[in-house]
């Protein structure tokens, strides 16, 4: 007499399903994780960051001990970056300003995919080298370009019709540059995939880009206040070359600002995916 095979546990799916463990291919019993089904050595090679869920609370936390890791060169990176432009804007008065947009579309996207990157190996607590990340970058440059400009399009076209259907489209949207970077994907796949991905997960990601943001707007604010106060006829009169030094100083430190909300982007993009290798 043949017994019945014993079941297997709660939440353990038997290698006799011939169902491959997302992560590394291989055919061995698999834990249901997160809905997605990994062998017990991935399971072991999973982050901390990658382990827990995407709360509001995670999101800080985890963007701030990545902020602690590379901050300081992703600082650099992002201020060698836009301070020519910035550089341009304080120098040459009429300079149009599709030029200003045209660099923020291209030149800066490059350099958030190399912030994206390194964020992303200190998620993994690999070593993140800025060369590494750089020629990264570089090499997926049209598809960190193309992915931004669709993104852009498509949530401007939402913006159209009300406030609130563009930015929950952006939030939708927010995983683009990560899944072009780190996947190669192409623009309409990049779209489709971070739409997929976001679902469940925009409310806390509103919050955690509000909350970090308010420093960017803090920047975007001391900004345009010098730019005001110097303009003629200026409130306050203070030598041309300190008024130049303060813009091109303040205009430097703007992207800066902004780089909490790339290393949220780069964490919900960990958390989102956490059973794929890269």
């Amino acid at each position: 007499m043949i017994e019945p095979a014993e079941a297997p546990a709660p939440g353990v799916t038997g290698a006799s399903e011939r169902t491959p463990c997302e992560r590394c291919g291989d055919f061995a019993e698999l834990v249901d994780y997160d809905g997605h089904r990994l062998c017990a050595d991935c399971m072991g090679r999973l982050s901390e960051i990658e382990r827990t869920p995407p709360t509001v609370g995670n999101l800080l936390c985890d963007t701030a001990r990545i902020l602690g890791r590379v901050g300081p060169t992703a600082a650099l990176i992002v201020i060698c970056f836009d301070l020519p432009m910035v550089l341009l804007e304080v120098f040459v008065p009429d300079l149009p300003s599709i030029a200003s947009t045209l660099w923020g579309a291209t030149v800066s996207v490059v350099g958030s995919g190399a912030v994206l990157w390194l964020a992303h190996r200190a998620i993994r607590g690999e070593g993140a080298d800025p060369r590494v990340a750089l020629s990264r970058a570089g090499e997926r440059a049209s598809g960190l370009i193309g992915a931004n400009f669709l993104s852009a399009i498509v949530t401007l076209l939402y913006s159209l019709l009300l406030i609130v259907p563009g930015i929950v489209r952006a939030l939708s949207l927010a995983l683009v540059l990560p899944i072009a970077l780190h996947e190669g994907a192409d623009a309409n796949t990049a779209l489709r995939a971070s739409t997929d991905r976001m679902k469940g997960h925009r409310a806390v990601a509103l919050v955690a880009y509000l909350l970090w943001g308010s420093l960017g707007v803090s920047g975007i604010a001391l900004y345009l206040g010098l730019s005001f106060l110097f303009e003629p006829p200026a409130m306050v009169v203070i030598p041309e070359a300190l008024t130049r030094a303060l813009l091109v100083g303040a205009g430097a430190l703007l992207p800066v600002f902004m780089l909490p909300v790339s290393c949220t982007t780069a964490v919900l993009y960990a958390k989102t995916l956490r059973y794929r290798v890269h």
